[in-house]
């Protein structure tokens, strides 16, 4: 196999792993998963438990807003930041599925970015020819 040969089997085989991650579940672009933790004392007990919480971030606001808030006399429709859910807790309750499924998202994202960003450098050094 020549090396023409196998430089079109490698973007063949890209487009197909694109194809596919197309069809998964994808956090939209340019957004991460951000986790933070709050300490909670319940009423009627001395125990205080620390709960891990998961939200998605963005440099813009690109999440619609669950409530309306007024911000300098103005509504703001969306927001830079949505929750996502519970990661863990010192009260041993379960990470959210919602959690789960961000992670998963975030995950192909980024899987998709990679494989985009190879074919755009192949196709740029094979046009560069």
């Amino acid at each position: 196999m020549s090396d023409i040969d196998r430089i079109h089997a490698k973007i063949n085989q890209l487009y197909r792993l694109r194809e596919r991650l197309l069809l998964r579940p994808l956090a939209p672009p340019n957004i991460w998963i951000s986790q933070y933790k709050i300490t909670r004392e319940y009423p009627n007990s001395k125990i205080a438990h620390t709960y891990t919480y998961a939200k998605w971030e963005a440099l813009t606001p690109i999440f619609k807003r669950k409530k309306q808030n007024k911000i300098n006399n103005k509504a703001s429709e969306y927001t830079k930041h949505e929750h996502i859910g519970r990661v863990s807790s010192t009260s041993n309750l379960p990470m959210d599925e919602s959690v789960k499924q961000a992670y998963i998202e975030q995950r192909n994202r980024r899987r998709l970015d990679r494989v985009e960003s190879a074919i755009n450098k192949i196709e740029s050094a094979i046009n560069h020819f």
